[in-house]
């Protein structure tokens, strides 16, 4: 992706119209408009494939699964992707390019719609960056996971662009839509976006999605483009086929490893068995999102942590050269114009090994909270042995609730048990936050196992507590602070606080409660969140609208991300009468809310 200046982004491989764009996102992919980073189309039919490798591959495939030089010729996988969604924010597929047929030869095509930004109903490509990518992510000849899904979220315009505000809307419709197990490929780049990055994190931490995203094309920072400065996104850098750093390739310490993106060959859009080479961050990006299709095929519960750990820990160190140009310095060398010697020296690598074998990987609650069970034994015989933690997360408001109660909460397999498989009982506690993940972090001398991180999948059908005032979440005691997001909630409540959020602009709403044993006055607070967040606060759980609204313009701090909230000061309670405190952002609200309650600085006697 090319870096913009404004608010929009592009695909990684640039193009004129990506340099001198004041607002758009752009594809990080190169054009013939610069020679060093030449995209070439070349006619050509699909190569071979079989089961057990690829015959003649890219030589992009055939350096992911091997350590060093040179390379093999071959391209050798231990799975498929299968059953996994890569969803490809790009300029759409061509969906009938040879590239996309099932590897059983099965009639169909494994590209399919999803979704366009630009309400044409059409997330067909018209560009050809989409499909190249979506054939390195997934493609039969070209690709990397053979038999996963690849789903055309179409974002990007047919010059390779997009603004903001497409790119968020394409983010939303994945978490909207989402089938899991889940994928993001995202072969785009744009300056700084909070606005990106939180829906990005949203569809992270709400919604469990892994995201892979071009690192860009501007030799720059990373971490000062959106979305690969995000944290928890797989950011991937581009080397060449003798392993080098490509010299536009963004650099530094949110760059989270580099992967094949100069002259890759793959599909290419003149007709169904066309191919073209390209250059670029968004070229490696798909390398990396097919690998955690591959990882995701047999580990269907893995949260991004643990896909993007599973990647990390796989990695090639140490491997990465300089630049062809020499221009800039891994190893912070003065005599280099740029010191980048925070940047990881990382090469994907595609063939991973899973430390536990966890059955099944995905556990579901269901509405009778009966216990539900997981089994793990380990994948290897360990040199000695291994301790294995299962840990609950917590509810956010609530830090000492554990959402379900493991036992046991620890495993310990020996050197002559490490295969016979332990059972783990979850039972699941009465709160409810939507889908979450347990983590297990293993512990022992051997290396291979010693840090290795895993997770477990648990789907919650449940009613969100906080969905409304009859299941709120509990406020026990005051001062009370709590930092959370709205994404996943309703918009239950119809009547909007007067001025404050126009009407028709309501959004989700999530609601606490708090019954003080004596009367007092309080002062509650949205400062700090990411979004406009109003407060209401009733008393009657039993007619939603029956509420009353008394906002105050409140003075925030100057670090406060939206410079201005709204609450309320010196607010009334009485005792032993319960009161209901509602959060609502509008509509289009991503990212996180801060709310605190607290009692009064000039506490007046009741």
């Amino acid at each position: 992706m090319q870096v913009d200046q404004g608010s929009s982004a592009t695909s990684t491989t640039s193009s004129p119209s990506s340099q001198s764009s004041p607002s758009s996102f752009s594809s990080s992919s190169s054009s013939p408009s610069k020679p060093e980073e030449a995209a070439q189309a070349a006619g050509g039919s699909a190569v071979e494939t079989s089961s057990l490798g690829s015959a003649t591959p890219p030589w992009g495939l055939d350096m992911i699964d091997q350590r060093s030089l040179p390379l093999d010729g071959l391209y050798h996988y231990n799975s498929l992707g299968s059953g996994v969604n890569i969803y490809m924010v790009d300029t759409g597929i061509r969906f009938t390019h040879t590239e996309f047929g099932h590897i059983d030869g099965s009639p169909g095509s494994r590209a399919v719609p999803g979704f366009s930004v630009f309400g044409d109903n059409n997330s067909s490509d018209c560009f050809g960056h989409g499909t190249h990518t979506a054939a390195t992510a997934g493609g039969l000849t070209f690709g990397v996971a053979k038999n996963a899904t690849l789903i055309a979220v179409r974002a990007l315009n047919c010059m390779g662009q997009a603004s903001y505000s497409d790119v968020i809307t394409a983010m939303q419709w994945i978490a909207d839509n989402v089938q899991y197990p889940a994928v993001v490929s995202a072969s785009i780049a744009g300056n700084y976006s909070a606005a990106v990055n939180q829906a990005v994190t949203s569809l992270m931490n709400d919604f469990g999605i892994t995201v892979v995203a071009a690192a860009g094309n501007s030799n720059e920072d990373a971490c000062g483009w959106s979305p690969a400065g995000v944290p928890g996104v797989v950011a991937v850098g581009a080397v060449d086929s003798q392993m080098r750093r490509w010299y536009s390739s963004n650099w530094g310490n949110c760059t989270t490893m580099h992967a094949p993106g100069v002259d890759i060959l793959s599909a290419g859009l003149a007709s169904d068995t066309a191919s073209a080479v390209m250059t670029g961050t968004s070229m490696s990006a798909p390398h990396a999102a097919g690998v955690a299709a591959l990882y995701m095929q047999n580990n269907p519960g893995a949260s991004p942590a643990d896909v993007r750990a599973q990647l990390v820990a796989s990695a090639t160190p140490h491997l990465m050269q300089d630049d062809a140009a020499l221009a800039d310095s891994l190893n912070g060398s003065v005599t280099y114009e740029i010191n980048i010697s925070s940047t990881p020296n990382l090469l994907l690598y595609s063939m991973l090994n899973d430390q536990g074998v966890i059955l099944p990987s995905v556990i579901n609650i269901t509405s009778s909270l009966a216990a539900l069970t997981f089994s793990l034994s380990l994948s290897a015989a360990p040199g000695q042995d291994v301790q294995v933690s299962i840990q609950s997360p917590t509810a956010a408001w609530n830090p000492s609730q554990a959402l379900a109660l493991i036992s046991p909460g620890s495993l310990l397999f020996e050197g002559v048990t490490w295969n016979t498989p332990q059972q783990v009982s979850v039972s699941p506690a009465a709160v409810s936050v939507g889908d979450f993940f347990l983590s297990l972090t293993y512990r022992s001398a051997d290396n291979f196992y010693n840090g290795a991180f895993q997770t477990v999948r648990v789907n919650n059908n449940q009613t969100l507590t906080g969905e409304t005032a009859a299941s709120p979440r509990a406020i026990s005691s005051l001062p009370f602070a709590v930092t959370d997001s709205i994404s996943k909630f309703a918009d239950n409540y119809t009547q909007p606080c007067p001025n404050v959020i126009a009407p028709g602009r309501a959004g989700p709403e999530v609601v606490y409660a708090y019954t003080p044993l004596t009367s007092t006055y309080v002062d509650i607070s949205t400062c700090n969140s990411t979004f406009t967040a109003a407060i209401y606060v009733f008393t009657n759980p039993d007619v939603a609208t029956a509420f009353s609204c008394t906002n105050s313009n409140i003075t925030c701090s100057s670090s406060d991300a939206i410079g201005w909230s709204y609450g309320m000061t010196n607010l009334r309670l009485f005792g032993s009468i319960t009161y209901y405190i509602v959060v609502e952002g509008p509509f289009e609200a991503v990212g996180d809310y801060m709310m605190s309650v607290s009692e009064s600085a000039a506490l007046q006697s009741a």
